[in-house]
Order: C-alpha cells, then structure tokens, then sequence
C-alpha cells in the first residue's frame, strides 16, 4: 500500500500535464472531434500500429517523420495479426508474472505510455510517430534485456550465441537506419523520403513545398502544392502557400488570382483580402509602365529591344500569354527568362510547342530541355518528359536540377 500511496502525487502531476495538454490541443485545432474521424477507424489503427512501433524498432525500415493516418484503408489481417501479437505477448507477460516480473513490468510499460497516443484520441492527421516511442522502448527493452540475462545465466553455454544474436540485430538495426540519416539534411529530403515510405498524404507534398520554396525553387514548389491539391482539396494553409509562391516570384497576376482563390473558399479569411489589395495596386501600378513600353512600341515597331523588355515586365507579373506573344513578334527563342515564360504558359500546346522550337535551335540549352520536361509533367504526360530527361542527364550528368527532377517524375 505504502508504495501505492507515496506513488499518487505522480500521477496527480500526469493527470494534470495531460489535462492541460489536452485543452491546448483542442483550443489549436490538434484534435481531430469524432464528427472528423469516427471510432471505427481509431480502433482499427491501434493493433496495427502496436505492431508496427514493435517492428520498426528491431527492423527499422520505410522510416517516416510523418506516418499518415490509413482511415479505412486497413487490411484485415493486420489487423487481426496486431491483435494476436498484442493479445499473445500480453498473456505470456501475465502468466509469468510472478516467475518473471521483468516481463510483466517492461511489457505494459511499453504498451501502457503508448496509450495516451495510440490514436484513441486523435491529434493531426499522423497515425504513429516514431518520436513517441522515446519512453515506451524504456519498457521493451527492460522486458528484452532481463530476457537474455536470464537465458544467459541459466544456461552458461548459450551466452556466446547470445552475445553474436545481440551484436547482429543491433549491426543489422544500426545499419538500416543509418540509410536514413541522408533524410534530416533539410526540408527537401525528410519529405521526399517521407512521400518515398508512406502512402499518398497532402501534408509531405506541402512541406515539400514549402521546402523548395524557401530555396526559391518555385517551380518544384508549386508541383508539389498541385500534387496537395489532388489530394486534400483546398486547405487554407496549402492556398496561402500557392499565393506566397506567385507573390516571391514576382508573378503578381497568379498571386492575386491565388489570393482570391482563397477568400473563394474561406471568405473570412482576415489576410487574403489585404493581399488581393495590394496585388491590385501593384498590377495598376505595373500596366501603367507597361502602357508607356506599349507606346514606345507603336512609335518604334522595328525595336526588339523595346518588346523584350515588355517581355520580361510581363514574365515577372505572370502574363505568360502575352509575353510568348512578344517573342513570336522578336522571332528568336530566347532562353533563361523566356524558357521560364513557356513552362508557365497555360494556353493549350504553347508551352511545349515553343520549347520544342527553342531546343531546336539551341540543342546544347540544358535549362529548356529541363523546362520542357517540367511542362509535359505538368500536363499529365510523363511518359513524354521521361526519355527528354533521360537523354538530358546523359548529356549533362552534372546538371543537378536534372538529376533532383527524378524523383518528381517518380524515376
């Protein structure tokens, strides 16, 4: 009794940490209400994911910083395999509990602090986190340990064997997470490898995005954010993060018409009118400089000049259209800026068209070949983009945006 009692003020101090947390969670929108996910599917995460926690720590493979929730979509032998394991593992541990303590004591250890996050109450849209099992494996590592010493100590013979099982799982453990190390370089590859271990989720493909974009890799950015698109409708947070895109580039038409894209959706939202604001007054700001280059082009039609610049104007404010126009008008495909015009250009067959056109008269341009292959992937046809890259990595193995567009095309 002494030891219960002398015990209680801890959990008091757990009861309240966890109260607290709770209602922090709630009030910042964390926890998903059961009209978002109903019980069913938490239920059916919780053997699973026992099974999962249990594997990844002596097989650690498909490692995630983000594991997305599988919803419905749960075989039902895994379920049932979690349940036998869960349930098999916790009888062995009761029936020797008086015999072997350590079992019973690392076991629901392990299991017991794994509750609290186990998915009963739901916080994001993750249905496991490797960095909650910090404290569990305190317990299956008790129960693991205590195991071997007592083989050990038993039979005196087996300890050789013992010791090499030991040093092999941990050489084979130590070896296959080392792989993943590569992983926590920066934004870009913990979520690329987060999309390569996992099933199809928004959330990687936004902080994927948002990776490139604080690169200024705005292309790769805006690919990763329609692949989010696909997936997850329309979450503010994704709109902003489109509109943010256009607006660093300068491309200020996109901008405004992704800033109104969300007061479309979410017409309270207190930021998004401001902004639609201010890209108007930019935009009028803009035209009227270019009505003065419009001006100096009708006085002067011969002036290529004149109508590059226009251009370019119309290359920083996202008027594709317009600026492939002027350069039929210049009759020469130009590259850098222009090749970044025709990858952006909506209107149906201009972009690769031109491209084509440009990489005809300048082979050698790795940076439209590359825009081409973004342009076809962009259209849905990767089975086009795919040999355009190839053959463009042959020529020029050491182009690095090339070789990184790879896996954008799922090579």
């Amino acid at each position: 009794v002494r030891c219960v009692v002398e015990k209680i003020p801890l959990f008091l101090i757990c009861i309240a940490v966890s109260a607290i947390t709770q209602v922090v969670q709630t009030t910042g929108g964390a926890v998903k209400p059961l009209s978002e996910l109903s019980l069913q599917p938490r239920l059916l995460n919780i053997p699973v994911t026992y099974t999962n926690y249990v594997t990844k720590t002596f097989w650690p493979v498909d490692l995630s910083v983000f594991y997305p929730h599988r919803l419905d979509d749960v075989a039902a032998w895994q379920v049932a395999a979690g349940c036998l394991l869960v349930a098999a593992v916790s009888l062995l541990a009761i029936l020797q509990w008086r015999r072997r303590p350590y079992l019973f004591v690392g076991w629901f250890w392990f299991v017991g602090t794994l509750v609290p996050v186990i998915g009963l109450v739901q916080f994001g849209s993750h249905g496991m986190a490797d960095r909650y099992t910090y404290l569990p494996h305190l317990g299956l590592f008790t129960a693991l340990i205590w195991s071997i010493a007592e083989i050990g100590h038993r039979r005196p013979t087996t300890r050789s064997v013992l010791a090499f099982g030991v040093f092999v799982l941990v050489l084979a453990s130590t070896t296959l997470s080392s792989r993943y190390l590569f992983a926590f370089r920066n934004d870009v590859t913990l979520f690329t490898q987060a999309i390569a271990a996992t099933r199809p989720h928004a959330i990687p493909w936004i902080n994927l995005g948002y990776g490139y974009q604080v690169y200024g890799w705005y292309d790769e950015a805006l690919d990763c954010y329609d692949r989010a698109l696909r997936l997850d409708g329309k979450p503010v947070q994704l709109l902003r993060n489109i509109a943010a895109a256009h607006a660093e580039r300068g491309a200020i038409y996109s901008a405004r018409d992704a800033f109104e894209d969300i007061l479309d959706a979410y017409p309270d939202d207190p930021h998004a009118r401001g902004h639609v604001d201010s890209m108007n007054a930019a935009i009028a700001a803009r035209e009227t400089e270019w009505r003065s280059l419009e001006d100096a082009i009708q006085q002067g039609p011969k002036d290529t000049a004149l109508r590059a610049q226009l251009a370019s104007e119309y290359i920083a404010a996202g008027r594709v259209d317009d600026a492939v126009q002027l350069y039929g008008q210049i009759g020469a495909m130009p590259t850098g800026l222009a090749a970044h015009v025709f990858s952006e250009s909506k209107r149906e067959g201009v972009a690769a068209q031109a491209l084509r056109a440009a990489i005809e008269l300048r082979p050698n341009d790795p940076e439209l070949q590359l825009q081409l292959v973004r342009v076809l992937h962009r259209d849905g046809r990767d089975a086009e983009a795919r040999p355009v890259l190839r053959d463009l990595i042959h020529a020029h193995p050491e182009f690095t945006d090339a070789v990184r567009y790879k896996r954008t095309l799922g090579w």
